[in-house]
């Protein structure tokens, strides 16, 4: 069970938690301090990094260069049909 200890105490070391490592999931973990469900709506989980924003771009490029070796590059004109249809269902609930 919790103890106890008035503001301003310092705890015990064995109550300490360990510090979580920083990697590129680090986003996905919640603020030291922050309780789950207790954020603001306008206020970010976590900023996006350069390495998030570099692998992301890496996943992107490797899906229409396999798109392309293999498929013969399709994609982007069935993304783009896609993204008409979904449009046109959003614009219809305007």
């Amino acid at each position: 069970p919790a103890r106890y200890t008035p503001r301003g105490t310092p705890r015990p070391a064995r109550d300490a938690k360990p510090r979580p490592r920083a990697g590129v999931f680090a986003c996905l973990r919640p603020r030291q301090g922050a309780k789950r469900g207790n954020r603001k709506a306008t206020e970010p989980a976590a900023p996006m990094t350069n390495k998030i924003a570099l692998g992301l771009a890496l996943v992107i490029l490797a899906a229409f260069a396999a798109d392309q070796a293999w498929f013969g590059g399709v994609l982007p004109v069935f993304l783009g049909k896609e993204l008409y249809a979904w449009s046109e269902y959003i614009a219809f609930w305007r």
